[in-house]
């Protein structure tokens, strides 16, 4: 009977974030939410895409939860208030396109009153010490904070090629309801498929297929600051039920789930340094930039990267599967990011002698 109820629950987010998005799509020019960026050395789309796979998806979610938990939300509820306010400040962004440290601000304001209204906080990062649980104390709300909005504009920097965000978020989403599942953590299992869903219903209209050539449809700002928010909120609440349960994987595992955007913003962060630039310069750095300028066709480069995002999350699940000590962990995580920068250099150099 779950199953079918699960099954009951993926066909009717799916189908209304699809609808969404084609609904949304004629409002799109009214709006403001159409993407005339096309020309940029940095992005390659064809045509004017709407922006609004964010709203839809967001949409989708919260009429959803909201009539399939009925029930009080408990712990959805600051998440689907989160998602709500983040998504109008993305759609005011592509809409206005509104200063850098406005946005940033606005980040900091939202995030931080989900933390401090709610009471939500990661409070302790496990046995990453040793044997001694490593307790945030006092720090956990401002800790939570920087990671949620380090996590943000990670995933926000990866958002430049046709289905790449999307992917990553589905695949992220998947990893961590296969961990809510089997905790049997119901409300979490449940919006986390429903986000599932929802977003692969925006993926469909936005990923190139041979049957498609060009996406329709684009997450916006809107969309990846609430996806992002979505998936770093879930990774935190699933971190805390550690405490309770210390069968469930530590904080450090999620860590590698959410792996793939926080190493591209490090690996960028630290080019973008040693060449003199700001580390907040928009460029052409980024790993999915480089394997198109490998000559990597446009379809499979997001394909590639959403591989590399599930080989990162499989990598901390086996680490947790077989007991794997965390500060182990730790290091092994520093590993990946390292092999990681050197990918992105090699791919970088080889691209540089072939010019």
């Amino acid at each position: 009977m779950i199953y079918i109820s699960l099954l009951l629950l993926s066909i009717i987010a799916f189908g209304l974030s699809f609808g969404s998005c084609l609904a949304l799509r004629r409002l799109a020019p009214k709006l403001g939410l159409i993407d005339f960026s096309g020309k940029e050395e940095r992005k390659d789309h064809h045509g004017n895409p709407s922006l609004v796979g964010g709203a839809a998806i967001v949409l989708s979610a919260i009429i959803v939860s909201t009539i399939w938990f009925i029930s009080p939300l408990d712990n959805i509820t600051p998440l689907l208030w989160g998602m709500a306010l983040y998504v109008a400040l993305g759609m005011w962004d592509d809409a206005k396109n509104i200063p850098a440290l406005t946005k940033l601000s606005m980040q900091v304001l939202i995030s931080a009153g989900v933390i401090y209204l709610f009471d939500f906080a990661l409070h302790n990062l496990g046995h990453l010490s040793g044997n001694d649980v490593f307790s945030l104390g006092d720090l956990a709300s401002v800790f939570t904070l920087i990671c949620i909005l380090a996590y943000i504009n990670a995933f926000n920097m990866i958002d430049g090629i046709d289905g790449l965000s999307g992917g990553v978020a589905v695949s992220t989403f998947i990893f961590l309801w296969l961990i809510a599942f089997t905790a049997e953590l119901i409300q979490l299992q449940d919006i986390l498929l429903i986000l599932t869903m929802a977003t692969l219903g925006f993926l469909v209209l936005n990923m190139r297929s041979p049957l498609r050539r060009k996406a329709l449809i684009f997450l916006g700002d809107g969309g990846s600051l609430s996806i992002s928010f979505a998936i770093a909120y879930c990774a935190v609440s699933l971190g805390n039920e550690y405490s309770a349960n210390t069968a469930l994987p530590s904080p450090i595992i999620y860590a590698f789930i959410l792996g793939y955007p926080i190493f591209d913003m490090l690996v960028v962060m630290a080019k973008r340094f040693s060449k003199g630039l700001s580390i907040f310069a928009a460029d052409t750095s980024h790993f999915h930039h480089l394997l198109k300028v490998r000559g990597i066709k446009i379809p499979l480069v997001p394909m590639i990267l959403i591989g590399l995002s599930a080989f990162y999350s499989i990598a901390g699940l086996l680490l947790w599967k077989f007991d794997v000590s965390q500060n182990l962990c730790l290091v092994i995580w520093f590993a990946l990011l390292a092999l990681h920068y050197y990918a992105t250099r090699l791919t970088e150099q080889k691209n540089y002698r072939n010019q």
